[in-house]
């Protein structure tokens, strides 16, 4: 087995690595599973573990889906959110990006997009409307702006 090798190559995908590749480095399946035994492989999803052991951080958690599916698969909606840091859960605050304003340069349509009632609002979160029409400065005080007010709350 050559540990070391595998190792580099898991840090390259933050230490995560499919079940199937461990065989390119010699693990055996019974090896494997030893290597979980001894703490030193930590399973993350079927078909995925972490290498080094530990608890995988949300991050990780979320390319072990996205290892699992395959190279033709996308993270979105919500895990993107909090992997991207759009989404602050604990004070229900999401970030929009968008919307309908790259889509046809509309005004109208996007201040419809803006106000019209999706999940989150129904539940009670707070959406900080970005576009790329805004610059850096206007962007950071939106939705720096929403995060005061939520922790307010």
């Amino acid at each position: 087995m050559d540990l070391e090798r595998l190792r580099r190559e898991a840090d390259d995908q933050h230490r995560l690595l499919r079940v199937r590749d461990l065989a390119r480095f010699g693990v055996t399946p019974a090896a494997g599973r030893r290597l979980v035994e001894d703490g030193w492989l930590a399973p993350v999803r079927p078909g995925v573990v972490l290498v080094g052991g530990g608890a995988p951080t949300d991050w990780q958690r979320a390319v072990a889906a996205w290892l699992a599916a395959g190279p033709d698969a996308a993270l979105s909606h919500w895990t993107a959110a909090r992997i991207h840091r759009l989404a602050w859960p604990e004070v229900q605050v999401a970030a929009e990006c968008d919307g309908w304003w790259t889509r046809s340069r509309s005004r109208s349509k996007f201040d419809h997009d803006r106000r019209r009632n999706n999940i989150l609002t129904a539940r009670g979160w707070s959406i900080a409307h970005l576009t790329t029409a805004m610059s850096d400065d206007e962007m950071r005080a939106a939705v720096v702006g929403l995060l005061i007010r939520a922790w307010r709350r």
